[in-house]
């Protein structure tokens, strides 16, 4: 694990960091420290198969989850909206709730949906809605395509606030394992077993 606290490492160092980890887990401020040389060295590692899991919060508190998000797959977040409440699964007669029968929700019987937390903002659609807030708005989606893998999520005050009592410690875990996107491994192991 590397840990990078206040300040990002550079481009450099990230890329040297980033070729011995299989995921990117990025927490905004309300400033922008990441830059187009960081966000290239992302890119790559992104495009390679590697998982992103890109946090952010309540304006302003989205600033490089926003810039690298839109790099990637050209969405944002934005909104300043009042959350603070546990979340079950989601039905066809609520408006909120979490995302049933996904790998990242799986053992969960509810989740923190943060304090205050922004919205995501998805004009064509490539996202798919993980956790609606009680707002009905989504404040977590997933992108998954090509052997791609990403979460996007507005409500990082999850991480710190509510921890013990909300599932969080079990979301964050699944979200870890779901981005490692194991199924590349058992493609390879199984191309590696055939041409014997």
């Amino acid at each position: 694990v590397y840990r990078y606290i206040n300040f990002p490492p550079s481009p450099k160092e990230l890329e040297e960091s980033l070729a011995k980890a299989c995921q990117l887990w990025i927490i905004s401020t309300n400033t922008q420290l990441l830059n187009d040389e960081h966000a290239e060295v992302i890119k790559k590692f992104f495009y390679s198969g590697k998982g992103v899991y890109l946090w952010g919060d309540n304006d302003p508190y989205h600033a490089d989850a926003n810039f690298i998000a839109q790099k990637l797959i050209g969405v944002t977040m934005s909104g300043y909206y009042m959350g603070d409440k546990n979340v079950t699964f989601k039905t066809d007669s609520t408006n909120c709730g979490m995302l049933k029968d996904h790998l990242i929700t799986t053992g969960l019987e509810y989740v923190y949906e943060g304090i205050t937390i922004s919205k995501m903002n998805d004009p064509e659609g490539k996202l798919k809605p993980l956790i609606w807030s009680t707002d009905g708005n989504v404040v977590s989606g997933i992108y998954e395509d090509q052997g791609q893998r990403l979460i996007i999520d507005g409500g990082s005050t999850r991480l710190f606030y509510s921890w013990d009592n909300a599932g969080t410690g079990r979301y964050v875990k699944n979200a870890a394992a779901w981005l490692v996107n194991y199924e590349r491994f058992g493609e390879l192991v199984l191309g590696e077993e055939l041409k014997k």
